[in-house]
């Protein structure tokens, strides 16, 4: 199966939870602030909202010491403040369910074991993913934030390792910009202060209390990486430099690359030269999805990313395109059957719920499945939640006697709704239980 990579930006967010743009929350932050907006009397637009943040977070040599002093302590309130901003449309946010084309994706993500790298400092993706009870089957496990971030930062809890959640195999989340959960000392090059909050917080799980972030975190400031900072203790200390290296090698050695909600502002020097480093000159298929796609498909060809380049966009180009990526898995998955024996049954372990198979494997002995959620066109549940068996022909014959359920609309009964990444084995006849697939 082919490796896929996928970049988020502030329009990811946006359109899977509402969220506001990068210049948005510098205008929502202009009154939170004393007298920031004499000091900035025009609002942000075009992204000079990172560039502003960029330039107060570090000296610069056209000011005097006095001056670059008090950007410095300018940096620490509005750091402060924007995380204080985000934490609150964040938890306005969570207040309703998550979209169902969210947690679809984050399965398909979790189906194809892809690299998902995010500029944004929300924790939405790892909240969808907890939601999703995406589960791993080979060690019988669901997912977790230390398996999907690869402890990258590590937990700031010092005994975390003895509660240590039990590893399991998901999509990896790299982020590169910090986290409202990660906090730090700031200026430590060393990274030895950098931290995440420890905790498994789903969709509606609660942020920690401010008892917990001074108990866990004293004396330190949130992780909030300004996007023009290239050198800076924000990418000397050791954590970042790592993710920003697994970030790129993720680029290089994928065979897709989706670029959702990304504008690829030219103020953030270091994304351009990570992704003209890792995509310029490569066959690669780059998707741009983005209300404004053109733009950012000039921006990519500029970079040197000259490949196949095809565009999503529209109002509901995130969704749109997350359909998408499920329907591409589910005719992999047609493609698949197609070539194994239609005499060769399909051992389904017995669960409670329905999904559709939505990726496949050759194995020695057939295929192997994968399902997420759907609506049934082939009912495979036995007497009492039993493991049941069917062959590969009748599957396919269900799907040809179902006009309209190409791609991720071929479904097993019997698969519970927390099993989404449950494994599903053709093979001579049904050697799987029900208790092989309960964590």
């Amino acid at each position: 199966m082919p490796r896929l990579a996928v970049v988020l930006g502030a329009g990811f967010s946006r359109a899977a939870a509402g969220l506001p743009t990068t210049d948005e929350l510098g205008n929502e932050l202009r009154g939170r602030i004393e007298g920031l907006a004499d000091r900035v009397p025009q609002l942000f637009t075009d992204g000079n909202f990172e560039t502003w943040m960029s330039g107060v977070a570090e000296p610069q040599p056209y000011l005097s010491d006095e001056q670059n002093a008090d950007n410095a302590a300018l940096f620490v309130a509005a750091t402060q403040a924007l995380h204080d901003i985000l934490v609150e449309r964040e938890a306005q946010a969570l207040a309703a369910p998550p979209k169902p084309w969210l947690l679809s994706l984050m399965r398909v993500l979790h189906a194809t074991r892809a690299d998902v790298i995010t500029f944004n400092y929300d924790t939405l993706v790892e909240r969808a993913a907890l939601s999703a009870g995406l589960f791993d089957a080979e060690v019988g496990s669901y997912a977790n934030m230390e398996s999907i971030l690869d402890a990258l930062p590590p937990p700031l809890t010092a005994s975390y390792a003895m509660l240590a959640p039990t590893p399991m195999s998901s999509f990896r989340l790299m982020k590169l910009h910090g986290s409202l959960d990660t906090y730090w000392v700031r200026g430590d090059a060393t990274g030895s202060t950098i931290g995440r909050l420890r905790g498994e917080r789903n969709w509606d799980g609660a942020y920690p209390s401010n008892f917990e972030r001074t108990k866990h975190a004293p004396g330190r400031q949130p992780f909030l990486v300004p996007p023009a900072a290239a050198k800076s203790a924000f990418y000397d200390n050791p954590i970042t430099r790592q993710l920003w290296r697994n970030a790129s090698e993720a680029l290089s050695r994928a065979d897709r690359v989706a670029v959702v909600g990304y504008s690829l502002p030219l103020t953030d020097l270091v994304t351009a030269g990570m992704l003209r480093e890792a995509l310029a000159g490569r066959r690669v298929t780059v998707d741009v999805v983005n209300p404004d796609a053109a733009e950012v498909k000039e921006r990519l060809h500029a970079l040197g990313v000259d490949g196949d380049l095809p565009v999503h966009t529209g109002a509901e180009c995130v969704a749109n395109y997350s359909a998408f990526l499920a329907n591409r898995l589910g005719l992999e998955v047609l493609g698949a059957l197609e070539q194994v024996d239609p005499n060769l049954k399909v051992s389904v372990a017995s669960r409670r719920g329905i999904h559709p198979v939505i990726r496949a494997e050759a194995t020695p002995d057939g295929v192997c499945l994968n399902a997420d959620w759907g609506s049934v066109i082939a009912d495979l549940s036995g007497a009492n939640y039993m493991a049941a068996a069917v062959t590969v022909g009748k599957i396919m014959s269900a799907v040809e006697r179902s006009p309209g359920t190409a791609g991720p609309n071929i479904l097993m009964r019997g698969v519970s709704t927390a099993a989404i990444s449950v494994r599903l084995e053709v093979c001579n006849w049904a050697t799987l239980t029900p208790e092989a697939y309960v964590p």
